[in-house]
């Protein structure tokens, strides 16, 4: 079958390029009805790929509030590529997300107001670009198995794996 080919095509070695810190990153996401999916470029060569499907409560979410999301994802999902970068700029194949994006986050419904605050610890710069020209992550969006639901918040943060340890020292813990 073809989409299983081009499947085998970009996720072979020779398509993966290497991150590099001196080269501006670039996210492109998307989402679909029952599932997102987010591509990590330089130069416009993938670095990683990623999808999830969507539980039963986000499917019903709207469609900005989808692709809200799936930017958020991105971003998340990237975000050691992220850190130390002046700019990130996301690509989205929703104009009204732009818009949304200009608007006070007062203005906002609760759930939109709550993704919009978690994507303000990344340095991101929201651009549209047409769906015909977003291959990647519009065909990772629309072809995420069903069952790729992956828990982010097991995801663990250096930062708190550091000091967890720090704390669970033989040493600190004999004080006690």
């Amino acid at each position: 079958m073809a989409f299983d080919k081009i499947k085998r095509l970009i996720s072979d070695a020779p398509t993966l390029v290497l991150y590099d810190a001196e080269v501006e990153t670039t996210l492109s996401a998307d989402s679909s009805a029952h599932s997102i999916g987010a591509v990590c470029l330089q130069n416009g060569r993938p670095l990683e790929f990623a999808a999830k499907s969507l539980t039963t409560c986000q499917q019903g979410y709207s469609q900005i509030e989808k692709e809200l999301l799936a930017t958020l994802f991105a971003c998340k999902r990237f975000k050691f590529y992220c850190f130390g970068q002046s700019k990130i700029r996301v690509e989205t194949d929703h104009l009204p997300l732009i818009g949304l994006m200009k608007k006070d986050i007062n203005e906002l419904s609760p759930r939109l107001a709550a993704m919009r605050l978690e994507l303000l610890t990344y340095p991101i710069q929201l651009v549209y670009k047409p769906g015909t020209e977003m291959v990647l992550a519009d065909t990772l969006s629309r072809s995420s198995p069903k069952d790729t639901n992956l828990c982010e918040d097991l995801e663990v943060d250096p930062l708190l794996s550091v000091c967890s340890v720090v704390i669970r020292s033989d040493d600190v813990m004999e004080k006690y």
